[in-house]
Formats: structure tokens, C-alpha cells, sequence
């Protein structure tokens, strides 16, 4: 698994690893030193980060420690149990080459934000219902975590992800997944996080969406086909007298005037047709049913057949009023006769009424007189509608055009709203992580300030000379008795060794030291002051718990009193020796 993740890195970015559950640590330490080993393997090196989180403080506290009964360890290979641990008086420890590689803090996987931009994570520790449960739960909040090229493993097949479009397997047997190449955001209906709302809903057209077609556009068809084929010509007149709708072809009976173009009935009617159309419109108003008039033969040079004009009344609703009257909606239509039959009215005209049926209805001269005074007034009425309708389609454009901004500024929103969603959940990752180093530095300050006291201590108290010198040989602490032999005052501590006033000859003892630091091997030999006292040197390297070089510790010893009283033993010896045999003494 590692091997491949680290042959497709093409950057020098940090390998990020979270492992949810952790426990006390088992896992999170395998994955660590599975990874050291697989970097060795391939010859590269990649800065490393294992997030090891659980909702229980005291679990997380316990796999921080790293420690471990020789027991529970029994089935690691010899050699990595070398490698990677070392034994101390608490048990067996992780060493720091591979605890330092992991951050523990505690982590709630069903509220928490998660971390980011993750490589690697491995669920395997969620079994059981429960955890398969919060698992499902989570598994938009995984997706949205891992990088486009990242794994997640869960403990086996069942616990794969539900949703196919979020997940495609890699290895289902060792439950090992990854991004499908065309993921990208999340799927319509799934949300990153678990108590975050409904997102802001995409605008709409302002035609609606697209359906399918339905029967009902097939029974319009045919309805379409039934009218231009068998149906009259004719037309749907508002109450203004404006034409709805053109039904049929109309040709023959209707013309465009010259000038600006008009839907009005009276203006667009041909005029041998204009008293029989006013005299059918107004008796269907007031009589509210189907009124016939014709058949009307046109003037000389029409050829056209005789046309009987009907009129009949539409309800555009029902009204609950059953005394309302109907709505002013005609359906005008032009039927023309075969053979120029007469055919009877529908509705007998209203008594008093002198129409004429014959062609010499467009001759009535009161008629005419009347319609001309109606077509002057509805002129001006259609004038006054003219600029309405003007002024009413620019609003419409306006409106229309203010709500096509409206949606595009929906749309940059909706991409704002998403943009601040993610950065606020990498916020909130950023400041989990910042937490956990917050705390990491604060337990290693206070594992600092504990063995700097117990050193002090030591120091504080023993008889003995000792000097603790750092690796770039600056002194770090000595004790009363070395500040006495050697010279040392509080304002040596930091100052190397080299240049510092001591009692010692320095040159060759920071060669001595440095050789002990580089070789790892102790030395011991003796060294004489400026004053000519002699001392006893012990240099011997200096570790941490963890296996980590500190410096060198000096151990000195005064040996004056004994050098001087071997060298007047030896003065005594050989003046014995140069004494004659029989000389007395």
C-alpha cells in the first residue's frame, strides 16, 4: 500500500496519515514503521505526519506514551523489535524516530472537523456495528479529506463504502479504496459534515426545468392536426377586443392595415365581414350563447364562397358565483359554404333587429355609421393600450434582465458559500492540528523541566567533579567541586569550552572530547593544570532515554597528593637503590 502511494509523489510535501480510533497505539506505530521501511526500500525521504486521534483522553494518553509489555510484543519480528523499541524501567518504549513521526490528540469522528489534504486514512479499528455504522456516517467527511490520489482502509468488504459514487475499491479483500478519477465534489444530496444544513438550492431557468414529454403532448398533436384539416378558420378575441390566438388560416378574412402592426379584431377584419363580426360579437355577449350570422357573400373580385361568422362565448373559469356573469372571451369563427347554401342562424336575432343576411349587409348605412364611430373609439382605446403594452414589455425586459443578474449572483454566491465552507473546515483542521502540537511541546517542555531538575540534583549534590559539555562544546552544567578544580562560574554555562578562563589547558581537552562524541567511544587519562596539579580525566558520550547524543560527561579527579606521594616513594627507592650494600642506613 505505502510503496504505492510513494512512487506517485511528485513533491516534496508532507506524507499526512490520520488513523481514527487509534486505541492505545498498536496500529498507529505499525503504520510508522511500515512507512520508514517502505521509504528505505524505494531510496526516498518524505516528511511525515500520522495523525492518531480517539474520543477517550486516557486511551490517547496511553498510546502517546508508547510503552508496552515484552508480552504484548511477542509477535514482532526480532529485528524490528530492535529497530524500533528499546527497553526501559517502565517496559518496552517506542523509540523517538518513530514516536516523533506521530501527533495523538483526542478527536470526536461523529462531530469533530476532520483533517485535510490526507494521503492515508486508515479506518481498520471501526468494526463491529457501531463502528460500520459511524463509518457509513463518515464516509462523506473521508471523501472530502483525502486528496485526489488518496486511500482509505477499512477493516474488509463489509465495511465498504455505501456510496459507489464517493468510493471505487483498490483491493476488496484487505478492504483498501480510493477516489473514482472523476470525483470531485460531493454527489447531490451528501454533505461533508454531519450537522451542517441544507445547502442554498441551484436557480432554476426561467422556464422551468426540462421534463420528459408526457402523453398529453401527443394528444396536443393531435388536436393541432384536427384543427388546420377539418376545423374553420377563426380566432380567440379577448375582452378588448385584441386576438389571443389565430386558428386556422385566417387569410381570406383577416389583413394586417398598414402601419404599425395591431391584434384588435376591428382593425385587422376585412370589411365587408365588419358589421356581421360587431353584430355576432355583441348579441353572444349579451345573450351568453352561440350566435350565427350568414351566410355573407363578398364584393366583386373576392373569390371566396359565402362565409357565416359565429360567434361563441368562452368561460376562461368557473366562477363560484353562479350569478357572475361570464367572462368576455368570444371564439370568432369563419365557416365557409359550399355551393353558397344558406344556412339558419343558431340564434334568432333579437327583436327590432334589421340586419340583412344578403350582401347588402355592408351597405346599411346606420350600420356602418355606428361601427365607424366604435372603430374611432376603439382607436383611441388602442392607442392607449398600445403604450401601455410598451411601456409594460420594457418593465418585463427590465425585470427579466434583473432577474437573470439575480440568478447569476445566486450562482457566485452558491460558489462563495461552498468556497468559505471548505475553508472554514480546513480552519478548523489547521486548528486541531495547531492544538495537538501546542500540546505535544507542552508535555516535552515538561519532560524537559523534569530531567533538567533531576539533573541539577545530581549535580547539586554529588562530590565528585563533572562537567556536562553539549555537542557543539558549549558547557551546560557543572558541579561545586569541577567550579573549584577547574575554574567555572556561573558564567561559563553556555560558553564553549574553548574560550572560557579555565585552569586546564583546553586545546587538547576539546580534542579529546570531540573524539569521544565522534567515535562514541569513552576516554580516560590524566591531564596536569596550569599550576602543575594533576587530575584524573573520564570523558564518556552522553545520551537521552531515547537514544538521542546529548554531548560528553568530564569527570575529573584531584590525584596531586597521590602523584606526589609516589614520586618520593620512588625518590626513596632510588636512593636505596644507589646506597652501597654495607652502607648503614
Amino acid at each position: 500500500m505505502f510503496p504505492a502511494i510513494l512512487r506517485n509523489r511528485v513533491h516534496d510535501t508532507p506524507l499526512r496519515v490520520w488513523v481514527p480510533a487509534c486505541g492505545t497505539g498498536e496500529r498507529v506505530y505499525a503504520l510508522a514503521m511500515d512507512l520508514v521501511e517502505s521509504m528505505e526500500k524505494l531510496g526516498v525521504s518524505y516528511p511525515v505526519r500520522i495523525y492518531a486521534t480517539d474520543a477517550d483522553e486516557q486511551v490517547v494518553a496511553k498510546a502517546r506514551a508508547g510503552r508496552y509489555s515484552a508480552d504484548s510484543l511477542s509477535e514482532m519480528p526480532p529485528e524490528r523489535l530492535r529497530r524500533f523499541f528499546t527497553t526501559s524501567t517502565h517496559g518496552v518504549e517506542i523509540r523517538h524516530t518513530i514516536r516523533d513521526l506521530c501527533v495523538f490528540a483526542t478527536h470526536d469522528l461523529a462531530h469533530d472537523a476532520p483533517y485535510t489534504k490526507l494521503d492515508l486514512i486508515d479506518c481498520s479499528a471501526l468494526t463491529g456495528p457501531s463502528g460500520e455504522e459511524l463509518l457509513a456516517r463518515a464516509l462523506p467527511r473521508l471523501h472530502h479529506a483525502l486528496t485526489a490520489s488518496g486511500v482509505l482502509v477499512c477493516d474488509d468488504d463489509t465495511t465498504a463504502p455505501g456510496h459507489t459514487s464517493l468510493f471505487r475499491p483498490l483491493d476488496r479483500k484487505r478492504g483498501v479504496f480510493t477516489k473514482p478519477p472523476s470525483a470531485g465534489r460531493l454527489p447531490e444530496g451528501v454533505s461533508p459534515t454531519f450537522a451542517r444544513g441544507r445547502s442554498l438550492p441551484l436557480p432554476q431557468p426561467l422556464n422551468g426545468p426540462t421534463e420528459d414529454r408526457d402523453p398529453r403532448g401527443a394528444i396536443q398533436e393531435a388536436h393541432r392536426i384536427l384543427m388546420v384539416r377539418y376545423a374553420p378558420s377563426g380566432v380567440i378575441v379577448g375582452p378588448d377586443q385584441q386576438v389571443l390566438q389565430f386558428l386556422g388560416a385566417t387569410g381570406p378574412y383577416l389583413e394586417s392595415p398598414p402601419g404599425e402592426p395591431s391584434h384588435h379584431i376591428f382593425e385587422i377584419v376585412r370589411g365587408w365581414l365588419t358589421a356581421a363580426l360587431g353584430a355576432s360579437l355583441e348579441r353572444a355577449r349579451e345573450s351568453g350563447q352561440c350566435v350565427r350570422i350568414g351566410p355573407i357573400s363578398p364584393p366583386e373580385g373576392f373569390a371566396l364562397s359565402p362565409v357565416i361568422v359565429e360567434a361563441i362565448p368562452l368561460r376562461a373559469h368557473e366562477s363560484d358565483d353562479a350569478a357572475a356573469p361570464p367572462e368576455p372571451y368570444h371564439l370568432v369563427l369563419f365557416e365557409a359554404q359550399k355551393g353558397g347554401e344558406a344556412t339558419e342562424p343558431l340564434v334568432a336575432p333579437p327583436p327590432g333587429n334589421d340586419l340583412p343576411e344578403a350582401p347588402a349587409a355592408p351597405d346599411v348605412s346606420p350600420s356602418v355609421r355606428q361601427m365607424a364611430k366604435i372603430r374611432r373609439e376603439l382607436q383611441m382605446s388602442r392607442e392607449s393600450m398600445q403604450s401601455l403594452i410598451e411601456e409594460l414589455t420594457a418593465t418585463n425586459e427590465e425585470l427579466q434582465a434583473s432577474n437573470e443578474e439575480l440568478l447569476a449572483s445566486n450562482e457566485e454566491l452558491q460558489e462563495l458559500a461552498d468556497t468559505l465552507d471548505t475553508t472554514r473546515e480546513e480552519l478548523q483542521s489547521t486548528h486541531c492540528e495547531v492544538v495537538v502540537l501546542n500540546q505535544e511541546l507542552a508535555r516535552k517542555n515538561r519532560e524537559i523541566n523534569q530531567l533538567s531538575t533531576e539533573i541539577g540534583s545530581v549535580f547539586d549534590t554529588t562530590d565528585q567533579a563533572l562537567v556536562l559539555v553539549g555537542a557543539d562544546l558549549r558547557v551546560i552544567r557543572f558541579s561545586r567541586a569541577a567550579a573549584e578544580m577547574v575554574g567555572l562560574t556561573a558564567e561559563s554555562i553556555g560558553g564553549f569550552l574553548g574560550a572560557l578562563s579555565l585552569n586546564l589547558p583546553t586545546a587538547p581537552l576539546e580534542r579529546r572530547i570531540s573524539d569521544v562524541i565522534d567515535t562514541l567511544e569513552g576516554f580516560e587519562g590524566e591531564v596536569q593544570d596550569h599550576g602543575g596539579r594533576w587530575y584524573g580525566l573520564r570523558v564518556q558520550p552522553c545520551r537521552a532515554s531515547g537514544g538521542m547524543l546529548v554531548g560528553a560527561l568530564l569527570q575529573l579527579t584531584d590525584l596531586d597528593l597521590l602523584q606526589q606521594s609516589l614520586e618520593r616513594a620512588l625518590g626513596r627507592i632510588r636512593g636505596e637503590a644507589r646506597r652501597p650494600p654495607d652502607a648503614s642506613p
